[in-house]
């Protein structure tokens, strides 16, 4: 079913999905990618609820069921579900993945054309293919198109090579250098490309020298094969393949374009002037120093070669990968529509690459923060723009990393000024917060006068919170609070004494709500309570008085709320603290 894949989506238990690819999000709206519950035909809820728990017996299980696309209307949808080698919250994750029906058969259709087509133009080429079946050790040189494919060799590797060298098909010279590639073939190596003098590829059985160059991949069943094709090499060739050959172009541990080439390519595509955007995204993987330090460079390279495989997938057609420098690429998209389909590509790349090792290796924890700035609307010069792009990817590091930030002037300022980008009308930075704890600790703890409410309003605007409630004694009653936009509903943190929410608070007494819709089906009344009050995002510090026992909720409103920085979550803790400590000396 992977091969005409709709989309994917990881969910739990409760139907709460921990990820999705961007063919999932494009089919259901962004609105609806927290929960199946909400995309779901009501009528068909229970069938897929059944269908999961049927997984704690059989592993897998399909089913068809409605589901409500994007523009609102429902869609039979086959749906392929089985568990994922990962656990969240103890829970083993599940993968589904859904096909629309109705598109399937014209998917076939396409296909089949572009099969008819592709074959066409192989019959055309004058070069040999080759294809080696890892699994079942089937190795194939052949040649043709639509309707005539000969095989020259169909047999085992082994017994090819054996063919090769009995009957010296090998110049001696090059004997290692075929073995190299033979040896390339059996481990299934990710790109390789040598010349070899054989006469075994030649139509007049001489000596010439051809070039040979092949790749790893994975089929729709996860097989690995090796591709490649074989081409004879005369001297105007030869000079050809030096000075023009894409491989010399790509970066070889990571198979994408290499700092020259990319950057050549973003300067002619904004240097032509088109009518449409183009978007440079500068992607930088989070404290990947610490990777490279704790499970070694070859590790490390290996979670390069997984992130541009990432970014490959998700860019697809509509733009180019290239790296630029350690654990920093560059992508230039070009086939993007508007700016809905961009966050989608952003959103897919941030979610993969931090679910890519999830689960599969203990203390590693791979993040990515991205930086965007877009032809012409910010810029028209690559330099301009790749600034930008660098200021933005500077700031998503800033705010807590694992985030992307699309250049806005509105919020972000003027960015083509040698100052830090930022809105001059809001209070944030690290400096200011760091005063502002300075100065809490100054009026609370050594007895200078400050009222409460001067003090909640200088945290939440510093902190750009949207509301700051303190319960004290009486969980049903806020003695204390501070809100952006002040309404007269009745405030309650009676939600902390839910089943299991008291394990949401850490060693430090913090409990973090990254985004409200993950506890949905978890926590009921939180989610209800907090939904009604239009809350996206909360951190709520616990009082360790257990004589007058107390919270502090500090919450966000802002549909655009990100996860909260490790720095923000540090300084409301100790907000938090100073505040419980003048509260219990009162």
């Amino acid at each position: 079913m992977a091969k005409f894949n709709t989309g994917s989506a990881t969910i739990d238990r409760f139907l709460q999905i921990k990820k999705a690819d961007e063919g999932f999000y494009q089919y259901v709206g962004e609105d609806t990618f927290i929960s199946l519950v909400k995309s779901a035909h009501p009528s068909d809820l229970k069938r897929l609820s059944a269908a999961v728990e049927e997984l704690k017996e059989e592993g897998h299980n399909m089913l068809a069921y409605r589901i409500r696309r994007k523009d609102g209307k429902y869609r039979w949808i086959l749906a392929e579900l089985e568990y994922e080698p990962i656990e969240f919250g103890g829970e083993p994750l599940i993968s589904i993945n859904i096909q629309d029906i109705q598109a399937l058969e014209r998917e076939m259709s396409a296909i089949k054309n572009i099969n008819s087509e592709y074959g066409e133009y192989f019959g055309l080429l004058d070069e040999l293919m080759f294809m080696y079946n890892i699994e079942e050790d089937q190795f194939r040189v052949f040649f043709g198109g639509n309707n005539q494919t000969v095989n020259l060799t169909n047999s085992s590797l082994e017994d090819w090579i054996q063919d090769m060298t009995e009957n010296e098909y090998i110049s001696p010279e090059y004997m290692e250098t075929f073995l190299n590639f033979c040896n390339d073939l059996k481990n299934g190596t990710r790109s390789f490309k040598y010349e070899l003098l054989s006469k075994a590829f030649s139509v007049n059985q001489e000596m010439e020298m051809h070039l040979v160059k092949g790749k790893t991949i994975r089929d729709s069943s996860r097989e690995r094969k090796v591709i490649g094709c074989i081409s004879f090499i005369s001297q105007d060739s030869k000079k050809k393949e030096i000075n023009y050959n894409v491989e010399s172009n790509k970066d070889a541990g990571t198979d994408v374009l290499n700092k020259k080439a990319i950057t050549d390519y973003a300067k002619k595509a904004i240097a032509a002037r088109p009518e449409y955007s183009i978007h440079l995204c500068i992607i930088d993987l989070d404290n990947f120093k610490n990777i490279n330090d704790t499970f070694g460079h070859m590790f490390g390279d290996e979670v390069l070669a997984a992130t541009a495989e990432i970014l490959k997938a998700a860019v697809a057609g509509r733009g180019v990968v290239g790296r630029i420098g350690g654990d920093e690429m560059l992508i230039v998209l070009e086939k993007v529509e508007n700016h809905s389909e961009l966050r989608s590509i952003l959103r897919t790349i941030r979610s993969n690459i931090e679910w890519a090792y999830k689960g599969k290796k203990e203390g590693l924890n791979l993040t990515c923060s991205i930086g965007v700035a877009s032809y012409p609307v910010h810029a028209k010069r690559y330099e301009d723009l790749f600034m930008i792009a660098d200021k933005m990817l500077y700031r998503a590091k800033k705010k807590g990393k694992n985030r992307y930030i699309i250049y806005t002037p509105e919020i972000h300022g003027d960015a083509m000024s040698d100052e830090e980008i930022g809105n001059p009308n809001k209070i944030e930075g690290k400096i200011n917060k760091e005063s502002l704890i300075i100065r809490l600790t100054d009026f609370f703890l050594h007895k200078q006068v400050m009222p409460y409410e001067t003090a909640l309003s200088e945290v939440g605007q510093t902190f750009e919170l949207d509301d700051i409630d303190v319960f004290y004694g009486d969980m049903e009653r806020v003695i204390m609070d501070w809100m952006a936009k002040p309404d007269d509903r009745v405030k309650s943190i009676s939600y902390v004494y839910e089943d299991d929410f008291q394990k949401l608070f850490n060693e430090n007494g913090i409990a973090v709500v990254d985004s409200v819709v993950n506890i949905e089906g978890i926590y009921k009344e939180a989610y209800e309570y907090m939904s009604m009050r239009n809350i996206t995002a909360a951190l709520i510090y616990k009082m360790q008085n257990e004589r007058n026992p107390g919270y502090i909720a500090y919450y966000k409103e802002s549909s655009s709320a990100r996860k909260w920085s490790e720095t923000d979550k540090a300084y409301l803790n100790f907000v938090g603290k100073i505040i419980e400590l003048s509260l219990d000396d009162r």
